[in-house]
């Protein structure tokens, strides 16, 4: 092999690219069942964005949102590229997570060696899998990955007088992680960290620093360039960094720690060996000079979980970001296994063997029978599976560019009716909770539905998909029911809560039914 099992590689060999080549085709594989799955609504922010960006909408300033912005614009690109599809969608989303794995693999291979290298990618795969396969398959956390993993190889692919120009392109990564979603700035957080441990040790570690931090604000300040040359930039600034600061300040404190019974449940419902294992070999890494690269990786995955508790440790999807380091952490565990004498390396070989069964067999589970998986992973999303018909019926009923209004968090039903959303707030949740920015963006939606509403009015019934806080979510349904019932007729009722209802002129508002 040109690996040896430490690291330190050369040129890959047939046997390392067959390997790679498996894993890519087994997570493709494991993927295409579920390429037409109906979007949840947190993938309709993306598309919806992605699809009127292509007819000149700005975010931000045109229709809100409290995510950085680079999801997106990739979006934007894949439909011009590849159409305005479901499927398109997740077979990008598939080719994005292969990417994911490539740099993995490739990162892995120059910390550990050839093996532990496939083995990593191979928990990353499963993990990911495990993961999408309990709540939805691309979240801003997913399309955050390569760069985090490709931020960790910039920076340690290896010394000398590259040096800071590595480090420079580690702050790009990290700026880009952060582009993505504002957790993002875990892999910043970590690299600065990391580096500052170094100081005392490494005479390069300030300069390395120096590179990062200009790295990162060079790609944040040509971002705020480009909104600022659109005319977007006090919008962008309110978003991504007064409001959704806000938003993520009133989850701090006390409550955070209250998350983690939650988050432990949530994050890993078959891989929770894996994790441990990948939590084992961080801190083999951790008190050992053996291996190549950081050797306080486990910041890494302290950092990316204590962002998805602070940020609401209820949502499983925020947890991805640590499935990198929990990957190379199982790489790291082969190492550690491969060093030990031959009676304990068999017994640690039973307990590594043991820790793949329950996601391995998941994995199976789930490709055997797709539909009893989309069945497990739209129970808390029911409105996922109605949208396209309701979709439909508006698309029957209007004409193009004609705008029309979700009353609930389902954006998804604006890109497959291809219809753009008459309100700025095409997502309810960020006007529906107890912060500052909340009022006035309530009271500017009602405004509008009262004066200029749209033809077309969908209801969302259930309060979850309005809310997460149900006290003001049924005031604000209740003010909402007050216009709908001056204004509007109801026209037709769907499964999963949902309405439509049409603008009325005169006496036939009387007869519209509360919602």
């Amino acid at each position: 092999m040109s690996v040896d099992r430490l690291g330190r590689p050369g040129r890959p060999d047939p046997r390392e690219i067959a390997g790679l080549v498996v894993l890519l085709v087994a997570y493709a594989a494991m993927r295409w069942p579920f390429r037409d799955a109906p979007l949840i609504r947190d993938e309709g922010e993306y598309v919806h964005l992605g699809q009127q960006i292509l007819r000149g909408a700005i975010p931000y300033l045109d229709i809100y949102n409290q995510k950085t912005p680079l999801v997106f614009y990739a979006t934007a690109a894949l439909q011009a590229l590849g159409g305005a599809s479901v499927e398109a969608f997740r077979i990008a989303t598939t080719v994005w997570g292969a990417a994911t794995a490539l740099v993995l693999w490739t990162l892995a291979r120059r910390l550990c060696g050839s093996i532990a290298a496939w083995l990593a990618t191979a928990a990353w795969v499963l993990l990911s899998f495990d993961r999408s396969t309990g709540v939805y398959q691309a979240a801003p956390e997913f399309f955050m990955l390569p760069f985090l993993a490709a931020g960790l190889l910039a920076a340690y692919a290896g010394t000398g007088r590259a040096g800071s120009r590595r480090w420079l392109l580690a702050g790009v990564l990290a700026a880009l992680a952060f582009q993505t979603k504002q957790s993002g700035l875990a892999l910043l957080a970590f690299l600065v960290a990391e580096r500052a441990l170094a100081l005392a040790k490494d005479r390069h570690a300030l300069r390395d620093l120096g590179s990062l931090l200009a790295g990162f604000i060079a790609v944040t300040a040509l971002v705020a360039a480009a909104f600022a040359a659109v005319g977007a930039l006090g919008a962008y600034v309110e978003c991504v960094w007064t409001n959704n600061f806000q938003y993520a300040g009133s989850r701090l404190g006390p409550r955070s720690l209250g998350r983690v019974p939650a988050g432990a449940r949530w994050i890993l419902p078959w891989g929770s060996g894996l994790a441990l294992l990948g939590g084992a070999g961080l801190m083999f890494r951790a008190t050992t000079g053996r291996l190549a690269g950081p050797r306080h990786l486990w910041l890494l995955l302290a950092t990316t979980l204590g962002i998805a508790l602070a940020a609401g440790g209820s949502y499983p999807h925020y947890f991805e970001l640590a499935f990198v380091p929990l990957s190379l952490g199982v790489a790291d565990a082969w190492v550690a296994l491969a060093g030990r004498s031959p009676r304990l390396r068999l017994a640690g070989l039973a307990l590594f063997v043991l820790a793949w069964v329950p996601a391995l067999g998941h994995g199976l589970a789930a490709v055997r029978d797709p539909a009893g998986t989309l069945a497990h992973l739209y129970r808390l999303a029911p409105t996922a599976i109605v949208s396209p018909e309701v979709a439909d019926y508006l698309a029957e009923r209007t004409e193009p560019g004609e705008p029309i209004l979700v009353v609930g968090s389902e954006p998804q039903i604006y890109f497959l009716a291809d219809r753009p959303s008459s309100s700025r707030m095409a997502f309810m949740y960020p006007m529906t909770g107890p912060y500052r920015y909340a009022a006035p963006l309530r009271s500017a939606f009602l405004r509008q539905l009262d004066a200029s509403g749209p033809e077309y009015v969908v209801w969302v019934g259930l309060l979850a998909s309005q809310t997460e806080f149900p006290r003001i979510g049924r005031k604000f349904e209740a003010e909402v029911g007050k216009v709908l019932r001056r204004r509007y007729a109801l026209e037709a009722r769907f499964p999963a809560g949902m309405a439509v209802y049409r603008r009325c002129r005169g006496a036939g508002c009387a007869a519209a039914p509360a919602p």
